[in-house]
């Protein structure tokens, strides 16, 4: 049976912010999507959902800091 791996929130926003920015390892990042489209890597609705909510949180910061609405 092949292995397959599950990955978390945590675990997908460390590697695309801290080791692996997908700006930078764009290879490394489209592997794992297609190891995501044939079932190898698992990732839940509910990790998808956290990580919507975390993109659209940050583009409204720095839109907000753009227009000089942010306060932290």
């Amino acid at each position: 049976m092949e292995s397959r791996y599950i990955f978390d929130t945590n675990t997908i926003i460390q590697m695309g912010q801290r080791y692996y920015p997908i700006d930078i390892f764009e290879e490394l990042w489209s592997y794992i999507y297609q190891q995501i489209d044939a079932g190898v890597v698992l990732v839940t609705d509910g990790v998808i959902e956290e990580l919507t909510d975390k993109i659209n949180d940050e583009a409204a910061n720095r839109n907000a800091w753009r227009n000089g609405n942010y306060s932290a």
